[in-house]
């Protein structure tokens, strides 16, 4: 079945190199760059964030939050994530940032779900895609 081509899919060769599900279905040519775009704002927003993750498990609370969030501007550490943050004010140990961040991915919607419930892929379609990746990965071709 040919693929769609328009301006915004991926015309050329799949690059080289590392590639995450999203990033694959859009080189090779499965998907639009909006729908890579939309598809990665649907996961981020699904994500439970680190601060409620932080304060569920009674490393923080509330104040230590807005703390937190105050001090990024303050500092102007916009580009710090949250968790760093925190750690930089002595709110949590890196040790408990690593184990946050694990549930915050443990949390987190697969991105694999996006395409399936949006019908882009049927959900067995899935292994073959992985296997895919697997192989381009480890740079063993298609």
């Amino acid at each position: 079945m040919e693929q769609p081509r328009g301006p915004q899919f991926h015309r050329g060769s799949i690059p080289e190199g590392r590639l995450r599900l999203a990033e694959y279905l859009y080189y090779s040519g499965r998907i639009s760059w909006r729908t890579l775009v939309d598809a990665i704002a649907w996961q981020r927003a699904q994500r439970p964030t680190l601060g409620r993750i932080a304060v569920d498990w009674g490393h923080l609370n509330e104040l230590d939050v807005r703390e937190v969030l105050a001090s990024r501007r303050r500092d102007r550490a916009h580009g710090v994530l949250f968790g760093e943050q925190a750690v930089r004010c002595g709110l949590i140990t890196p040790r408990q940032l690593l184990a946050l961040v694990g549930r915050q991915r443990f949390l987190q919607r697969r991105i694999g779900e996006y395409f399936v419930d949006f019908g882009f892929l049927r959900p067995e379609e899935i292994p073959e895609i992985r296997l895919a990746i697997i192989r381009h990965n480890l740079g063993l071709g298609e």
